[in-house]
């Protein structure tokens, strides 16, 4: 079947080691596996569809995990899907290790916080977490820390030697996807986000692929650990032009390649100081919101 090539900037980007995101994409096989308890887990017809495959395949595991209100605490739902994943490891990986390429354990939103199921377990865990802060931001990242928890506690079950996806839509706003979909809460995870809103290296996913993207610029953009008005950082951001976003937290494993760093007056913290320093040493230029220093 013929499908519409994309389109991509590559002034901006270069996009390399594409993995198939559906089956109409020539170099790999998207198969779906039912592990939700109301599942037989009789997976026969993937798993003919994955002999007569002569390319790579990705294993997407529909969990329910997308579905509205998930019931995070119950426990039989958790044993029910994590014995299929556990099937998955036993009796499909040692057929198909060669041809897998990539597992997913989710599709969905990255804010989870509107139709989160908050028990009153989930209140008082809220409270707790929260140390009497209450807003939207903080429900956010309340709830895709508890689905964090749930994820990484599930690809236990999965084989250490191939990579887990979790493909994100992201948040109306940049500031806030960062933070919510930030690098130490998904650390054991490759994350995907749909599109091309955020100039960050990594993978990005469409209706046809998953893709690993690489920004070509000189120039990034510090995303800080604390940030006092995220309308400042979404603001420099757009200011910025064509730059590249780094986390304050991995910033001397990101700014390779990079000769600028742009920092929000007074946003970092002690380390992240102390890495600019070490970037200044190393002959690059840090500019506060436009000033040199």
């Amino acid at each position: 079947m013929e499908h519409d090539e994309t389109t991509w900037d590559h002034r901006q980007l270069t996009i390399d080691e594409p993995i198939a995101f559906s089956e109409r994409e020539p170099g790999a096989l998207w198969l779906e596996l039912p592990c939700e308890p109301h599942h037989d887990l009789d997976w026969s017809l993937e798993l003919e569809r994955a002999k007569n495959a002569g390319r790579n395949i990705v294993w997407k595991f529909a969990l329910g995990l997308e579905s509205p209100f998930f019931p995070l605490e119950d426990e039989l739902r958790f044993q029910a899907i994590s014995l299929a994943l556990a099937q998955f490891s036993k009796e499909v990986w040692p057929e198909f290790k060669d041809k897998t390429v990539a597992l997913s354990l989710y599709r969905g939103a990255a804010d989870l916080s509107e139709k989160f199921l908050w028990t009153d377990k989930q209140r008082a865990n809220y409270s707790e977490w929260r140390e009497g802060e209450d807003n939207a931001l903080a429900r956010k990242l309340f709830c895709i820390d508890a689905f964090a928890v749930y994820f990484q506690m599930l690809s236990h079950r999965l084989p250490d030697e191939v990579p887990v996806f979790l493909l994100f839509e992201p948040l109306s706003s940049i500031s806030e996807t960062l933070q919510v979909l930030s690098k130490e809460r998904f650390e054991h995870f490759l994350i995907a986000l749909r599109g091309e809103s955020i100039a960050r290296d990594g993978y990005i996913w469409n209706e046809r692929a998953i893709f690993k993207r690489t920004m070509e610029t000189k120039r990034g953009i510090v995303f800080p650990n604390k940030l006092e008005s995220m309308s400042l950082f979404n603001e420099a951001l757009k200011e910025a032009g064509s730059v590249k976003v780094v986390y304050e937290s991995f910033l001397t494993e990101e700014w390779d390649g990079l000769d600028s760093l742009i920092v929000l007056p007074g946003s970092l913290g002690s380390q992240g100081e102390r890495k600019l320093k070490g970037f200044l040493a190393s002959g690059g230029e840090v500019v506060v919101r436009g000033r040199g220093i």
